[in-house]
């Protein structure tokens, strides 16, 4: 049987998977670190360990990352107003505001699985100047339902920074609903206004 390889974003849910991944890393970064809806992330570190979804709604994604945490110290919430201005920040609600999802359009369960291969450099990551501590190895495996549509997503994600304020993804074999892709992608953040 022969198995053709794509690139991921040729895939029918690369945009959903897109907009979930940022939506955690926003949330992960912020300060104080932001509780989406149906999201569980384990480990005190700026990128977690691992991430649980259990029937995570992602409409409610961008009232809960532009939402301040109630009872927060003043410092607190300095680093909140600071942390909205950031770029990762006014992206992921900007990717969130032009998708329209209402209630129950896209919904997230699974895991994903995060193994940070170097200590990220937290103030250069949040100036948004030189992602190049990242270096990331990510395992996904989630289930992702938009109206009447379901993808089941399994792989392992190779993420890297570079000085530029790029992220490079790669991926040998990425598989959904038991097709292969391989992902080969360069994004950049664009600059906080």
């Amino acid at each position: 049987m022969l198995i053709c390889l794509y690139p991921l974003f040729s895939s029918p849910c690369f945009e959903e998977m897109e907009t979930v991944t940022l939506s955690v890393m926003a949330s992960s970064a912020s300060k104080p670190r932001i509780i989406l809806p149906g999201v569980t992330l384990e480990g005190d570190g700026l990128f977690p360990d691992r991430v649980i979804f259990s029937s995570s709604d992602v409409s409610l994604y961008y009232d809960a990352l532009t939402t301040k945490p109630q009872n927060i110290s003043m410092f607190d919430s300095a680093l909140f107003t600071a942390t909205q201005r950031s770029s990762l920040m006014q992206q992921i609600q900007s990717i969130l505001l032009d998708a329209g999802y209402e209630k129950d359009d896209l919904l997230v369960d699974g895991k994903i699985a995060i193994d940070s291969k170097k200590d990220p450099n937290e103030l250069e990551l949040f100036m948004g100047r030189d992602l190049s501590s990242i270096s990331l190895s990510v395992k996904a495996d989630v289930v992702l339902k938009e109206r009447g549509k379901e993808w089941n997503v399994k792989g392992v994600l190779e993420v890297s920074g570079d000085s530029k304020g790029n992220l490079v993804v790669q991926s040998k074999e990425f598989i959904v609903n038991s097709s292969k892709y391989k992902v080969d992608l360069k994004y950049r953040l664009k600059s906080g206004g």
